[in-house]
């Protein structure tokens, strides 16, 4: 028989994936309405506890480090241009970083 005093647990783990999904709409939906207590912990809360510095250092070079580890939303990259191609781009900036701007097609 339950009396009430036992203690009813429900866990729903997840990352955020595409933002307005069903991750999103718990999290903004008003503590003084929803059904679950929300905790939303990022990766510094498992550190050096479930995940050492070198893994999370490994992860990071994951381009999808941000959402599975920090709570990030998909959306900031990889949607209008590929990674491959922004780190492309990126390197090729290096690389010019020091040479002087053409500006001769300015107006």
């Amino acid at each position: 028989m339950f009396d009430g005093s036992e203690c009813r647990c429900s866990f729903g783990i997840s990352t955020p994936n595409a933002p307005e999904g069903l991750f999103e709409r718990i999290e903004k939906e008003p503590e003084s309405t929803c059904l679950y207590k929300k905790l939303f912990l990022d990766y510094t809360y498992g550190l050096n506890r479930i995940y050492t510095g070198d893994e999370i250092t490994a992860a990071k070079q994951s381009p999808s480090f941000e959402r599975e580890y920090n709570l990030k939303y998909l959306g900031l990259i990889g949607n209008i241009f590929h990674i491959m191609h922004i780190e492309a781009a990126m390197e090729k900036g290096m690389r010019f970083s020091g040479a002087p701007a053409n500006r001769s097609n300015v107006t």
